[in-house]
Formats: C-alpha cells, structure tokens, sequence
C-alpha cells in the first residue's frame, strides 16, 4: 500500500500494521486531510518506527487549542485512546485531529521499542 491509497481511503476507523510511514508521507497525508481527504475518518493508527513530528507537521498550522475532549472510544479499541499531550491541527472545515506519537517496550522483540502513530478526528457536528 502507498501513502496515495491511504489518501484514497473513506474509512471511519483505519488501523495499520506493517505500514510504515515516513515524515515526508505523513506530511502529505495530513495536508490532504487538511484540504478534505477521508472526510469520514475518526480514527487513523499505523505502527512502525519513530516518526519525527516535528518534521512531519513541517508547514502545517497548529492553533494553540486542547482537544475538545480527553479520551475517544471506539468498539473496535480495547482501551480508549488518551489525546493528552498530543498536537492539535484544524481541518479547513474548523474539525480538530489530534496526532500523537506512542510507543510501547517490547523487551524480547527486535527493536525492543514499538512506535505507533494514533491521529483521532473530534468532527464539530
């Protein structure tokens, strides 16, 4: 799969294993939600490596602003995902994601660290 399929996508909730993003590729995808790729997407998670964000939100505006609220859930979750400390964008539409960088110790696997990129969508309708 390509960042250009993942750009294609109308899914509500997107979880990814194995595909790896690059800052470059994530700093395409977020522009393209920004301009209204996958208006229907809640939730979007990929694991891979270490993802630089600061890099990746290179050009993107980030309005000083909290998530509207704390936790979201979802059936397909098995804990609700916790947007404290993550970056807030704004979609053209005035819809805030919130993007966060997570990785989980994994002490007999190689790498032993697992990094994970969780981007949740808070829709103001």
């Amino acid at each position: 799969m390509s960042i250009d399929n993942l750009i294609l996508f109308d899914c509500v909730h997107i979880d990814l294993a194995g595909f790896m993003f690059s800052e470059i590729d994530l700093n395409r995808y977020l522009k393209s939600w920004i301009n209204r790729c996958n208006p229907r997407m809640d939730f979007l998670k990929a694991y891979g490596y270490f993802i630089d964000l600061e890099e990746a939100l290179r050009d993107i505006d980030k309005p000083n602003v909290s998530p509207p609220k704390r936790f979201y859930t979802h059936d397909n979750l098995c804990r609700p995902f916790d947007a404290e400390g993550g970056i807030t964008i704004r979609r053209n539409n005035k819809d805030l994601g919130t993007i966060k960088l997570e990785f989980a110790e994994t002490p007999y696997s190689i790498p032993p660290i697992s990094y994970f990129f969780t981007f949740v969508v808070w829709t103001s309708n």
